[in-house]
């Protein structure tokens, strides 16, 4: 199955919700009137159930548990687009464990055949945006691959959101780099499944190259590498993620 037990799950929740704590969040009740200040309904909570609503000031944060199968679902990515809408509101998913699986045999493309993609996909990302932005998660994804082999990593199989996360619990995410990842991840799924997504920008794809190019510096031991791939606005700062 891919979803937790209720035990597991709200643990999960419980921990996700302190984590918020730590950052200055607290958590908000949906029957609360918060239409004046967070522009949230009753109907948008009757419509789309949100596992747990967290605010800091003005922000809210809506968290909806689900799990792998389910990220690119149409329910998901109207609640995405519904998020999207207002200004101060961010999705966050918390994505259900799933069965361990082998870890496939295919190999994973190595260092210079990552190297030679990402000099292929700088002038994709201005010219067509949204293969860009899918060739770019690939990148990524053989990137972090490669660094879990480099520093023994185990990881039990290749599902994104999975790699991700125990590379945040690794110490080779940075929090930052993570959320930003994690944000991102419905508008991944939902455009590599054919799917309705807002507009994907070329900054949103600098964004996922900015963090694979730190991750060679840091790890892979490659300056080389990251002046040979440098973003012509390489300078321009992280984007914020809606």
């Amino acid at each position: 199955m891919d979803y937790l037990s209720n035990p597991e799950r709200d643990r999960e929740l419980l921990d996700l919700e302190q984590d918020y704590r730590h950052q200055g969040y607290e958590p908000v009740s949906a029957s609360e009137p918060l239409q004046d200040t967070l522009g949230l309904t009753r109907e948008f909570v009757t419509t789309y159930a949100p596992d747990l609503l967290l605010r800091r000031g003005a922000e809210l944060i809506i968290v909806k548990v689900t799990s792998h199968k389910d990220v690119g679902s149409p329910q998901l990515a109207q609640l995405t687009q519904e998020v999207e809408q207002h200004h101060n509101w961010r999705l966050d998913l918390l994505l259900l464990a799933e069965p361990p699986q082998p870890q496939e045999r295919e190999p994973s493309w190595q260092k210079d055949e990552i190297l030679v993609r990402l000099q292929t996909l700088k002038p994709l990302i201005e010219q067509t945006p949204e293969p860009a932005w899918l060739y770019s998660w690939a990148l990524l994804e053989a990137t972090l691959r490669l660094i879990a082999e480099q520093e023994e990593i185990r990881l039990k199989h290749r599902d994104c959101a999975y790699l991700i996360k125990v590379m945040l619990f690794e110490g080779v995410l940075s929090r930052p780099d993570y959320q930003d990842l994690h944000n991102l991840l419905p508008r991944r799924h939902q455009l590599s499944h054919g799917l309705n997504t807002p507009s994907i920008e070329p900054d949103t794809v600098r964004r996922i190259v900015e963090v694979i190019e730190n991750l060679w510096v840091e790890f892979l031991g490659n300056s080389e590498g990251h002046g040979a791939v440098e973003m012509a606005n390489s300078s321009d700062e992280a984007i914020p993620i809606a």
